[in-house]
């Protein structure tokens, strides 16, 4: 019988492959969001409706008039209290607060295309996973965009 105590080198080897394998997959994965960060820089002027509510509680807050939508008057408005504190976190470290937004949901949604590339495309080619997180991280930019403007421009 042999002691589980002593190692095994040959299965130490694999450990060790596998780890670089999964580090190399993760640095190809993180390589196929770099169009998404890319695109969330080129727009990071954009002003979105509801995130300008929160970018006003955000920037009273950071003045020091908490976290209200107006000064004095303290009525909640906010309905995702884990964004708005991670918002503040962020509008404390950037002083750019539009940029800071910007940022902030690339990086979320950057998480959540690895998070399902990760379970729904594990046992799939790497091709297939880089393919995945390329469309669904440009999507939104290049086809939900020009829906709007032109929603806005027919009428």
């Amino acid at each position: 019988m042999r002691d589980p105590r002593t190692s095994d080198p040959s299965s130490s080897l694999s450990l060790l492959g596998k780890i670089a394998h999964s580090k190399s997959r993760l640095f190809i994965d993180l390589c196929c969001c770099l169009p998404l960060f890319y695109l969330a820089w080129v727009n990071r002027h954009y002003q979105l409706d509801d995130a300008l509510i929160y970018l006003r509680y955000v920037r009273n807050f950071l003045n020091g008039e908490g976290l209200v939508y107006n000064e004095g008057v303290y009525f909640n408005g906010l309905t995702s209290p884990l964004y708005s504190y991670l918002l503040i976190l962020a509008g404390a470290l950037v002083s750019n607060l539009q940029v800071a937004t910007i940022l902030l949901a690339a990086l979320f949604h950057a998480s959540a295309l690895l998070v399902l590339s990760e379970t729904f495309f594990a046992k799939r080619p790497l091709a297939t996973r880089c393919l995945f997180i390329l469309l669904a991280g440009t999507f939104p930019y290049f086809f939900l965009e020009p829906i709007r403007k032109f929603l806005f421009i027919s009428k």
